[in-house]
């Protein structure tokens, strides 16, 4: 199976937004969010949302061709042989660890802060 990886900014953006509309949508059904002057507005309680990674460009090293980049859960080394060729699969990962600071629970038209 084939299945093209979503891209970085796509994986970010929508793992926020279903955070949010989960959000929202527990508060629509009676779950109380916690709020907290801010200046002069009341918003909901600043939550962290902590994200950690991992991005993998493999390399076919029989090639020497790039097979893209991605990013995943897991690490995965694979040796594929056949009687006429052994091909060496690569994955080099690299970490990147970040956290986004959001008011959950906002709707669009709440959102003008």
């Amino acid at each position: 199976m084939n299945k093209e990886q979503p891209s970085l900014k796509e994986f970010i953006k929508s793992t926020l937004l279903d955070i949010n509309c989960a959000v929202i949508e527990a508060k629509k059904e009676g779950i109380p969010i916690a709020y907290r002057q801010y200046n002069n507005d009341i918003l909901p309680i600043l939550k962290t949302v902590e994200f950690d990674i991992a991005i993998q460009v493999s390399e076919d090293e029989s090639s020497g061709k790039n097979k893209g980049a991605g990013f995943g859960i897991s690490v995965v080394n694979l040796n594929i042989s056949s009687d006429k060729e052994k091909t060496h699969l690569q994955n080099l990962t690299n970490r990147i660890k970040f956290s986004v600071d959001l008011f959950l629970g906002l709707e669009k038209e709440d959102n003008q802060i």
